[in-house]
């Protein structure tokens, strides 16, 4: 099975049986289920191992805002799934208190790597691990490209942060001429300008989920 993810057909499963994950890991070996066991719970047919998978994914392969040698290739199976029809699975999902649909909160949770990877010089990892991420921003600004202007506006928003995050890259800043951007949706900043682009049409004009009011993004792992 393959899932185009905007910057090409990938094969999630290849993906998941070609890394090592013997050779990575995430914070918490010893209590959480193993890096391969969360992502392939977040397809599973039984929709609340799918809400425990998302939750286990911010818990432990970006625990408390670190990354780890699990981290860049987990986003990967993330970035490949993305249009998988078993990404529209709802619920309320990290520390949100909307039902959304998953697609929402993995848009979120990459958003919020890429926003980890690139703080300050030195990222909350190993350099090796931080590096790896660093070097798939391109991918996940491509994976979320295409729900900039999805009909469902939590998509959307999440979508607007994920893909602003990745704007650091000096590639994606200069070719996009975002990096001011960038570096107004750091912190409270954001709030306003998720809500003002999420909430526009490919014309323009505002676009209206019937029920849904915008909030704020919350953190997809604990601050």
């Amino acid at each position: 099975m393959t899932i185009n993810d905007g910057s090409g057909a990938i094969d999630p499963w290849a993906l998941l049986l070609e890394t090592d994950w013997s050779s990575v890991e995430h914070c918490c070996p010893n209590v959480a289920p193993a890096t391969p066991v969360i992502l392939a719970g977040l397809l599973d047919d039984d929709e609340d191992v799918q809400r425990t998978a998302v939750h286990n994914l911010g818990q432990a392969v970006t625990h408390q805002n670190s990354i780890y040698g699990a981290t860049a290739p987990a986003a990967r199976f993330v970035i490949a799934i993305l249009g998988h029809p078993r990404t529209m699975t709802l619920g309320v999902y990290f520390h949100e208190e909307r039902r959304r649909p998953m697609r929402a909160a993995l848009l979120q949770w990459l958003g919020d790597l890429a926003d980890d990877a690139t703080y300050d010089e030195d990222g909350p990892g190993e350099p090796d691990d931080v590096a790896a991420v660093r070097a798939i921003l391109p991918l996940i600004y491509e994976a979320a490209r295409p729900y900039l202007v999805d009909a469902d506006l939590l998509i959307r928003e999440a979508a607007v942060h994920a893909a602003a995050m990745t704007f650091v890259a000096p590639e994606l800043a200069i070719e996009h001429g975002q990096d001011s951007l960038r570096r107004s949706v750091r912190g409270r900043a954001r709030v306003p300008m998720l809500a003002g682009v999420a909430r526009l049409g490919d014309d323009g004009e505002r676009a209206h989920a019937p029920g849904s009011a915008l909030q704020p993004l919350q953190r997809s792992h604990e601050p």
